[in-house]
């Protein structure tokens, strides 16, 4: 009787621990060969949040500045396609 009682509630446990992680993951732990696949919009919309550093949210700045990000990614991801745009730092020079 005991092992029925833990079954169920073991499932509930990993079943929250999947929402919970799924919840606070990264919007940007995406590839950069995945990143090429994606339409203008989701890549904008990806540009915009790598802006901010919140990531989670974006601002008029962020979606000011977007296109120019885009285009980094463009020129940089076709040879780089296992990067994560989550691991990339703007650089100057």
């Amino acid at each position: 009787m005991r092992i029925n009682k833990t079954i169920p509630i073991a499932i509930i446990a990993i079943l929250l621990a999947g929402v919970a992680t799924s919840c606070s993951s990264d919007p940007l732990s995406v590839t950069c060969g995945d990143y090429l696949k994606k339409g203008e919009a989701e890549q904008l919309d990806l540009a915009a949040r790598w802006a901010d550093p919140a990531r989670n949210q974006t601002t008029d700045l962020d979606r000011i500045v977007a296109p120019e990000y885009r285009g980094d990614f463009m020129a940089y991801c076709p040879t780089h396609p296992d990067d994560e745009l989550n691991n990339l730092e703007l650089g100057f020079g």
